[in-house]
């Protein structure tokens, strides 16, 4: 399936457990989107296990952003936004998951 580049954004806060089920969830889709950018808002726990071991998956482009200064889910959803590259946006909490073929189901529509 070709059509609009997608980026999902997930914005993440001291929760790295939960933050590789979600990226499971996106590596996990029937249409992989273009670019994952994680934005930490300004977690005190490091993020580099979690990074390192999704980094060198090669399907989509991750990227990470740290906050300095905490600022919120919104926050850290509209740093996401502005960095993003992709027409379409699709935002994913790191405590939630998708089913395997949302981003294609939504890119249909």
């Amino acid at each position: 399936m070709t059509g609009p580049t997608v980026s999902v954004i997930i914005p993440t806060c001291n929760r790295p457990q939960l933050l590789i089920r979600a990226l499971e969830s996106v590596f996990s889709q029937t249409c992989l989107p273009d670019e994952i950018l994680v934005v930490d808002d300004a977690s005190a726990v490091s993020y580099r296990e979690v990074l390192e071991r999704y980094s060198s998956e090669g399907r989509a482009e991750l990227l990470y952003h740290r906050l300095e200064r905490r600022g919120g889910g919104s926050a850290a959803r509209n740093v996401g936004a502005e960095l993003s590259r992709g027409e379409i946006l699709m935002f994913l909490d790191d405590d939630d998951t998708w089913q395997p073929s949302k981003v294609e189901g939504q890119l249909r529509v």
